[in-house]
């Protein structure tokens, strides 16, 4: 038999369902009254729709949030007890009735489950969002078709809030369908990746309570660009720019009081060269422009099912082409390819690193960290990018013998006809 519950006692249990904080039991007794209670469905799906912000928000209100979980997490000693009642109250029907019919029951209840699944994907008409509620199940989403006049996403993750204005994603053709469940997805996991590659490899220099903090992802067009720690959460704002979201997102959890090419190489070689999930490997193009064109084809590199490596080898073609036409000078490349770090974006280094900063771009410094972390390992890396070491503690030898080799290495590897 199952287990009957009034609706004041579902409306009461209703937060602590949707955090997924009731145990089994009383889930599976909240999803049956759900299937046949019409008004507690009703409050069910207003609770789980009315959360997320939309196109007009420009920020989260983390305070809010924080008070209404401290709030829900109160109630919890009430709901508990509740629960109690419901397993006892269960145990006795079956008790009573035998185990033949309770199995019966729980198999008439794993079906109901299976089909009053509600969707986590809401299109909301007036304000044109996309809204997606915490879902470890991206890949597997069914967006509806009217998904497709959607102008923002709204992704809340129990890691990432996410809010985007779709139009700047280059989702290079593909249908929304397949392009924004992955690039979910790819948040998601390039998230994840980053952390575990920061607190393990860097382990015994890296603060890991830095990374665990809820992420602000905005990519909006509105929005001034920035990337931020903050006490509660870490903020980044990234505009046409979403591309290096990871990158921007290793500067922001490094902490560092400044970015000196340390800090923007490692950045630039976690999220293009480590990371599987980069939007780096999904929005690689060729073009014949380039002057590293050529270069990267003789080497190997690949513009289709485009890899880590393939990102490395394009950094170090990169680089290359540096060293042979020079920097801001020739006006070659973007900012990021052929401008010194100290002009770069606005990245002006320290007064101890000036000189070493004015002698590469984002890439170059990409280029020799990767370079650094073959050599030398990627603990050691983490030593000195975080700055609890000195170049010299770190890797061994000094900072002018280090490049000189890498410059070495570059020129024999790659050489221009």
């Amino acid at each position: 038999m199952k287990t009957k519950l009034n609706c004041e006692i579902v409306k009461d249990l209703l937060p602590s369902y949707i955090d997924r904080l009731t145990s089994d039991v009383t889930g599976d007794a909240v999803k049956s009254h759900l299937a046949e209670c019409a008004d507690c469905r009703g409050v069910y799906l207003e609770m789980t729709s009315s959360e997320p912000r939309f196109a007009e928000q420009r920020e989260i209100d983390y305070l809010k949030k924080v008070r209404d979980s401290r709030r829900r997490i109160r109630g919890i000693a009430i709901i508990a007890g509740c629960a109690v009642l419901i397993l006892g109250f269960t145990a006795f029907f079956i008790a009573k009735t035998g185990r033949r019919k309770a199995e019966a029951d729980a198999r008439t209840i794993s079906e109901l489950e299976q089909r009053i699944e509600l969707p986590a994907v809401i299109y909301d008409e007036e304000t044109r969002a996309l809204v997606i509620t915490g879902t470890d199940r991206y890949d597997e989403m069914v967006i509806p078709d009217k998904a497709e006049e959607a102008v923002t996403l709204d992704v809340q993750d129990d890691q990432f809030h996410m809010s985007v204005y779709i139009p700047l994603l280059r989702s290079r053709g593909e249908p929304l369908k397949t392009y924004l469940p992955a690039y979910i997805s790819r948040t998601d996991r390039s998230i994840r990746f980053i952390r575990s590659c920061l607190k393990e490899g860097g382990r015994n220099n890296y603060p890991s309570e830095t990374a665990d903090k809820m992420v602000e992802i905005n990519v909006r067009k509105d929005e001034a660009f920035m990337f931020r720690n903050e006490e509660d959460r870490i903020l980044l704002n990234l505009g046409a720019g979403y591309w290096n979201r990871d990158g921007y997102y290793v500067q922001a959890i490094l902490g560092t009081p400044h970015l000196a090419w340390g800090q923007i190489g490692l950045s630039w070689y976690i999220a293009g060269c480590l990371d599987p999930y980069s939007e780096f490997l999904f929005l690689t193009d060729p073009s014949a422009s380039v002057p590293y064109d050529d270069l990267y084809a003789d080497a190997g590199g690949k513009y289709e099912n485009v890899t880590n490596a393939d990102i490395l080898l394009q950094f170090n073609v990169i680089s290359r082409v540096c060293l042979d036409k020079g920097l801001v000078s020739k006006r070659w490349g973007t900012p990021a390819e052929s401008s010194p770090l100290t002009r770069a974006y606005g990245y002006s280094g320290s007064p101890e690193t000036y000189e070493q900063d004015a002698s590469m771009s984002p890439i170059m410094a990409a280029s020799f960290v990767g370079w650094l972390d073959r050599q030398y390992g990627f603990e050691a890396l983490c030593g000195y990018c975080l700055e609890k070491q000195t170049f010299s503690e770190a890797f061994g030898t000094d900072f002018d013998t280090s490049f000189a080799a890498w410059k070495a290495w570059i020129t024999e590897t790659y050489p221009i006809n």
